[in-house]
């Protein structure tokens, strides 16, 4: 039997749910409410925040995200950092957008603004772990409002990390939004930790598309698939076809420096790819010398990579590591991995 003292109200099981849930919105669990509440040290302003930051970084992340930190000092150098709420950093991601250097792909403003929203992450994140704001009250976390009924699509999600890609399901989940994951589970995995995309489809079950619309040779798009199912009989299809060559390493890589040499004169821009970062030095040394014969770059103000090489402006460069937040402030981006060197 149980009892309850004079004047005291029960709450029902759905009312226990609707607290736990609005206490799980706040960042906050029914312990939180029997403990005492920290004393946390004043927040300080952005102008006494972002230097204790930008000493705590590394150098590369310092020289991705300083321009855009001194952005942020010069509309709220004066203002604490709890103080801008999700509305006035859109306001000045818009701000950010309509002012950017026009470059030839500098996609109207996206990527600048992108760069901001990750910069300002990386102060409140660091502001978190220092005890400056609770999480909930960190306004960079809500810059996607997303309302009951909104739909996430999440492409290549088999290529994200799974701690990422849980922290933006379960945030669009926790605010009534559904989420379609669309990806290929035979796919190269993350370079985080990942596996999320192959567990779903083995042990729940996924809808999958049978038809392949990439080719339209239909023999093409059968051996594709058998590929795609490790199935060495989908290379006959490319060795009937020619596609495929053999010989030495060293005769490889000079039928692939003359096909590359080849396919720039006809104005088409061809990626090779060799097995050793020797090779790489060879070919890279060998069509930088051809593009300089034809007056495509300028070998003034050349300045020596890591390996030895160089670059001056007009060349092109393809990026090898993994880095979101990689920036240019000089010359030309392309929204994957390719640059191209300027003044």
């Amino acid at each position: 039997m149980t009892t309850h003292a004079p004047g005291t109200v029960t709450a029902t099981a759905a009312e226990l749910e609707a607290a736990r849930l609005v206490l799980a919105r706040m960042g906050l669990s029914p312990a939180d409410l029997l403990t005492a509440p920290r004393v946390r040290p004043p927040v300080p302003t952005f102008a006494e925040y972002v230097p204790l930051v930008s000493a705590a970084v590394t150098d590369g992340t310092r020289r991705v995200y300083g321009s855009y930190w001194n952005r942020v000092l010069d509309h709220w150098g004066h203002r604490r950092l709890d103080e801008p709420t999700p509305s006035q950093i859109k306001q000045l991601v818009e701000h950010v957008k309509a002012t950017v250097v026009a470059r030839r792909n500098a996609r109207s403003g996206r990527g600048a603004g992108e760069h901001l929203i990750a910069a300002l992450r990386c102060l409140y994140r660091h502001a978190e772990d220092d005890g400056l704001i609770d999480p909930a009250d960190n306004p960079a976390r809500h810059q996607f409002d997303f309302c009951p009924g909104d739909i996430l699509i999440v492409d290549e999600a088999a290529m994200s990390g799974t701690h990422t890609l849980h922290d933006v399901v379960r945030y669009a989940l926790r605010r009534g939004a559904d989420v379609r994951l669309v990806g290929d589970d035979k796919q190269f995995g993350a370079v985080e930790a990942g596996g999320a995309i192959r567990l779903i489809a083995h042990d729940v079950g996924a809808v999958r598309f049978r038809e392949v619309v990439r080719f339209t040779d239909p023999d093409q798009a059968a051996a594709s698939l058998q590929i795609r199912a490790s199935n060495p009989a989908g290379l006959d299809y490319y060795l009937d076809n020619n596609w495929v060559a053999s010989g030495s390493r060293e005769t490889m890589r000079d039928a692939a420096q003359r096909h590359w040499r080849a396919d720039l004169d006809a104005g088409r821009q061809t990626l090779l790819i060799v097995p050793t970062n020797d090779d790489v030095v060879s070919l890279n040394t060998q069509a930088r010398a051809q593009r300089l014969q034809r007056g495509d770059i300028g070998a003034a103000q050349a300045v020596t990579l890591h390996d030895g090489t160089a670059a001056s402006v007009g060349d092109w460069i393809v990026t090898r590591h993994n880095n979101r937040q990689l920036s240019v402030f000089a010359g030309q981006d392309d929204p994957d991995d390719q640059f191209v060197v300027g003044l």
